[in-house]
């Protein structure tokens, strides 16, 4: 689950990947705003640990991940087709007749 945290004076916000569920965050935040410690403190999926100041805190957006990809980082993506690779390198170069990649290139 993706969680996004805007700090004040920071132009960009803080994105974490966890594994806990929406719930979970959600009172982790009021929890968080209530106590006297006034820290917000999440564990990612690696977990890495982040702690933010209530005091700066702009907004937290929690949402679930978007369709189609798996919360659980150990999701099985084998069964994905993959896409097809084309042609590349010399080939593409060779068939478009890339004068860099001719054989009687003048220097």
């Amino acid at each position: 689950m993706e969680v996004k945290i805007g700090v004040q004076f920071a132009p960009r916000e803080l994105v974490v990947e966890s594994a806990q569920s929406p719930a979970d965050v959600a009172k982790a935040v009021s929890d968080a705003l209530a106590s006297e410690s006034g820290v917000l403190n999440l564990v990612d999926e690696k977990g890495r640990r982040v702690h933010v100041p209530v005091a700066k805190l702009a907004y937290v957006e929690i949402a679930s991940p978007p369709p189609g990809r798996s919360a659980s980082p150990s999701a099985n993506c084998s069964d994905r087709p993959r896409p097809s690779r084309g042609m590349g390198g010399r080939e593409a170069f060779e068939q478009r007749g890339h004068p860099s990649m001719s054989p009687n290139r003048r220097r």
